[in-house]
């Protein structure tokens, strides 16, 4: 987690403090790669949402509809890309369609099994990036070796 782009203000209005299990999503940004992206508040802190986002509060579990909004707005994305400002207003956000299991129980199960499945996939990627990287180092110390002669190249 990094810090070093926060606006810090003085107040703000108790009406747009953040706590835990709240979700914030990016609501307007040029980029159309970064509106929807969502965001949990994992503890209770002293903080509130800005000008370009949007809380999502819910008594349910805040992992699980942390999954289901990061699927359905990405579902949705297609609604809010323009050529200029990208944005996912509250009408358009209000007409987004999704599954809803409202057992508490099977929301914990489905967030559980998702973290695992997404931990193995975060797992396999770096693993992956890492042996790319050594692979990318022992190319250049095979170029290197070559290049000062200390590898013969035979032409046949």
């Amino acid at each position: 987690m990094t810090f070093e782009d926060n606006v810090y203000v003085k107040s703000a209005p108790e009406k747009l403090w953040v706590k835990k299990g709240d979700i914030i999503i990016c609501s307007r940004n040029g980029s159309a790669s970064l509106v929807g992206k969502c965001a949990i508040v994992e503890e209770d802190i002293y903080a509130s949402y800005g000008a370009f986002m949007m809380r999502f509060r819910s008594e349910y579990n805040s992992k699980y509809i942390y999954y289901l909004l990061t699927a359905a707005i990405s579902h949705y994305k297609q609604l809010f890309a323009t050529s200029t400002i990208n944005q996912l207003t509250l009408g358009i956000f209000a007409d987004i369609k999704m599954p809803f299991a409202s057992d508490w129980g099977e929301q914990k199960n489905i967030a559980e099994s998702l973290d695992i499945s997404i931990q193995k996939i975060e797992m396999a990627i770096n693993k992956s990036t890492n042996q790319i990287s050594l692979l990318q180092e022992r190319k250049q110390i095979i170029i290197n070796e070559v290049v000062t002669g200390k590898v013969k190249v035979c032409n046949n």
